[in-house]
């Protein structure tokens, strides 16, 4: 061991495990090798005590969550300020301590619960994607959040967008009066509509029949209405802005996104999309090392076709020797994997549902919440796959976070009785038409996967008693290796674009 660390080791008694050891040697060697003989002594004795509590606590078998992240920030920017110095193998030992600690509780079977949601007409073949759910795990109950409201109205959340450039404010409360009026119950409704409305003025939506309605989904798929939450008072405040985006901007997205929040706080288990599938163990495996690895990595195009090739080769197990595959694609690793496959599913039937990853072997970090992410871009993540336990300071604070981007763009002024100005903000206007421009970002950071990860990294500061200007860096790290699942995640082009890369604002 380093003389210098051994010394220090020494003289305050602390023995370090065996494994250990090596790794924080060679760390002190790299500080050593690394620092100019001015300032050596000096950074190893400043490296020791920032070091010192966590040595202690490993000393006496575990060291503190909280040391451990103060230790992890502390090493991050020592290779900031020193580059030359190498701490991979004691950033690893970080993270194994941190698994250690933090995931121990797998899923609790009182929130053996799987919620999805849909507002809107539901495609009969969204309902085999629930089933699926439900024959994979057959212990849990898979709910169906529906709005009937929106389907009675007919409206199905498309539209084109008419060549102007600014929204007047009265334009959108005569929009609000009017979903307020069809939608909303008392005491949020409000007075009757005026005869203009600003959702025929600004859109042509695309309307669908009024005798429209969702299937009844079945083998053991609950069904349920929006409005068993709203009807909750915690839920009530959030009635307009759910209402915004359905009735005016006509982004069920960003409504379900509001909704699945609600939803988690008050009664807790999965959030899942109605477009993902149980990832399959050998995809996440020995497929991955087969095809893959032929794939270069910035090829989203070729991976998003193999990815939907194998959700239709998944899906075709719902039906016995039924033919869900969509073979209109001939790239090489689309033909790889068929002539792979049968060595990995040698079966007809759902019968082999122990190839696919089952929820509750999942292990929830602290039992709070998970979210899905990347599996190999760090800090990238997605909103497609939740766990959340009922009314916890995660969920808490993503809904604190989703009321104060709203209040941001005014939304809370536009709609109340008395506007003050003609004309909404630019930041407001881009906000409405996000998604016609781009890639919904501002809808990503308002109400999507943005929300998730700045609530989990507060709720990590709260939690661990962090300091406030803790490195956000560190914190995404490790929000990304311990808080997020790769198991269920959209892992191609159209799931990328949908994905969360951090921004420096919280």
């Amino acid at each position: 061991m380093n003389s210098f660390l051994m010394k220090f080791l020494i003289k305050d008694n602390i023995i370090l495990p065996g494994f250990m050891v090596i790794p924080f040697s060679s760390l002190f060697d790299s500080v050593r090798k690394a620092s100019k003989k001015k300032v050596r002594y000096q950074n190893l004795k400043s490296l020791y005590i920032n070091l010192h509590d966590f040595f202690t606590g490993a000393s006496h078998g575990r060291p503190a969550v909280k040391d451990i992240f103060l230790t992890y920030e502390f090493i991050h920017n020592l290779k900031c300020s020193l580059p030359a110095v190498n701490a991979k193998k004691c950033i690893k030992i970080l993270e194994m301590l941190l698994n250690e600690s933090l995931c121990q509780k797998y899923i609790d079977p009182v929130m053996k619960d799987i919620h999805f949601v849909w507002l809107g007409p539901l495609n009969p073949n969204t309902c085999d994607f629930l089933k699926f759910w439900k024959k994979v795990n057959p212990d849990y109950t898979v709910h169906l959040w529906i709005d009937k409201k929106i389907l009675k109205s007919g409206i199905n959340g498309r539209m084109r967008k008419k060549h102007i450039n600014t929204i007047s404010v009265s334009e959108l409360q005569t929009a609000f009066r009017t979903a307020s009026y069809l939608y909303l119950p008392p005491p949020y409704r409000r007075k009757k509509p005026l005869r203009t409305s600003f959702i025929h003025s600004a859109f042509h939506p695309v309307l669908l029949s009024a005798k429209s309605a969702t299937p009844e989904p079945t083998d053991g798929i609950i069904t349920h209405d929006v409005s068993e939450v709203f009807n909750r008072f915690f839920a009530r405040h959030f009635l307009k802005i759910y209402t915004f985006e359905v009735f005016c901007r006509k982004n069920f997205a960003a409504a379900s996104d509001v909704f699945r929040l609600l939803l988690l706080y008050h009664r807790g288990g999965f959030y899942i999309d109605t477009d993902t599938l149980p990832g399959l163990l050998h995809y996440s495996k020995k497929f991955r090392d087969v095809v893959l690895s032929h794939i270069p990595h910035e090829d989203y195009d070729c991976r998003e076709k193999l990815d939907v090739g194998m959700t239709n080769e998944s899906l075709s197990l719902l039906k016995s020797c039924g033919d869900f595959a969509h073979t209109d694609f001939k790239d090489t690793a689309y033909t790889s994997f068929i002539s792979i496959k049968d060595k990995y599913i040698q079966c007809s039937d759902i019968g082999c549902y122990p190839l696919f990853n089952k929820l509750e072997n999942l292990k929830i970090p602290d039992g709070n919440f998970l979210i899905a992410r990347d599996p190999i871009r760090e800090t990238v993540f997605f909103s497609n796959f939740i766990f959340s336990s009922p009314q916890n300071e995660f969920t808490k604070n993503a809904l604190f976070l989703l009321e104060r981007n709203y209040q941001k763009l005014g939304l809370f002024n536009l709609i109340s009785p008395a506007g003050m100005n003609d004309m909404l903000s630019e930041e407001f206007t881009e906000y409405f038409f996000d998604g016609f421009l781009n890639n919904s970002l501002k809808t990503l950071y308002i109400s999507g996967p943005g929300v998730l990860i700045n609530a989990g990294i507060i709720n990590l500061i709260e939690t661990y008693d962090l300091p406030s200007d803790f490195n956000r860096y560190v914190l995404l790290n490790i929000l990304w290796k311990i808080w997020g699942t790769s198991h269920h995640s959209i892992n191609n082009a159209t799931g990328f674009q949908s994905a969360w890369r951090d921004k420096d604002n919280i």
